[in-house]
């Protein structure tokens, strides 16, 4: 299978979708191919429209089978500038669809979590802590064993 990265995260307000973006930009800059639902899906600008929302999650379903791996990016910055303590309802959806895959999943959090579920840890190859840590890990890729700069969650596991 061609390496193609699945990139799961909200992208419902400003902040979300500035971080969103940050990483598309370095996928690009990394030359790596992905599929983005912000991007290659569309964006959802009326909830009560049906058909949209049927072919977004169409689109999205069929790139998660495509797809060799995943980054979910697991906090954000809400409209308040604090940084999320729960990941995205429907970013772990995706995550849950790839690990029954048995596909890689990458978490990234902004900043290193307290605590984190069970089922995340567990559904994730590795974590990425901060932008500039996803960047290392995103352009050294090619030359590191796969996955092995990750990190491995150490913290409380509920």
């Amino acid at each position: 299978m061609e390496e193609k990265w699945y990139l799961a995260g909200p992208f419902f307000n400003p902040e979300q979708v500035d971080l969103i973006a940050q990483v598309e930009i370095l996928f690009k800059n990394n030359k790596i191919n992905f599929f983005s639902p912000r991007i290659h899906a569309g964006v959802l600008a009326n909830p009560q429209d049906y058909a949209t929302r049927k072919r977004i999650f169409a689109s999205n379903q069929a790139a998660l089978f495509t797809c060799s791996q995943m980054l979910a990016v697991l906090t954000y910055r809400m409209s308040n500038g604090t940084v999320s303590g729960l990941p995205d309802i429907g970013t772990v959806w995706e995550m849950g669809h790839m690990a029954a895959q048995g596909k890689p999943v990458v978490g990234f959090y902004l900043d290193a979590p307290g605590q984190v579920n069970l089922m995340l840890t567990e559904s994730t190859v590795g974590l990425a802590y901060g932008i500039d840590e996803l960047e290392r890990f995103l352009s050294a890729r090619a030359t590191e064993p796969r996955f092995q700069m990750l990190r491995y969650f150490t913290g409380s596991v509920e």
